[in-house]
């Protein structure tokens, strides 16, 4: 829960989504209480390190689409990095997180980071072995996938 005022004590807690009432949803708070939220103050499935999309923001416009990556939530806003390496703070309302490829396909063979990737050389058959070489390093993939 995230950007309430009445009950600010409850900012950071998580919650269960019970049911959607008029725009509203019923949670079950950690305690086992219960509180009617309306969706803008639910930020269970933004964490630190995800990838959204920022949209709705009308002072700044020119960041709405833009891609970022959430790094810490303090004072209802969330801090991020766009891609050009800029941070702003963002209201959970004005975030969507984009889901991240299965780690499967990220290590398939034609990977894109398209969704759907390319389909493979030489009619899917195993990349001929080589010789032994120099181990290499993993660096996993950047958080900003493209088209994804």
């Amino acid at each position: 829960m995230s950007g309430l005022i009445s009950q600010p004590h409850l900012n950071g807690q998580r919650c269960t989504l019970e049911k959607l009432v008029d725009g509203r949803w019923a949670v079950k708070k950690e305690d086992g209480g219960f509180i009617s939220l309306r969706p803008a103050n639910l930020s269970a499935a933004l964490t630190p390190g995800m990838r959204c999309v920022i949209s709705g923001l009308v002072a700044t416009p020119h960041h709405n689409g833009r891609t970022c990556v959430l790094e810490t939530l303090e004072h209802a806003r969330w801090t991020a990095m766009l891609e050009d390496g800029t941070t702003v703070a963002l209201k959970p309302s004005n975030l969507s997180a984009v889901p991240r490829p299965p780690l499967a396909s990220i290590f398939t063979p034609g990977f894109t980071g398209n969704g759907g990737g390319a389909p493979p050389k030489n009619g899917g058959a195993p990349p001929p072995k080589k010789a032994a070489a120099a181990s290499k390093v993993f660096a996993p993939p950047s958080p900003f996938f493209k088209n994804v």
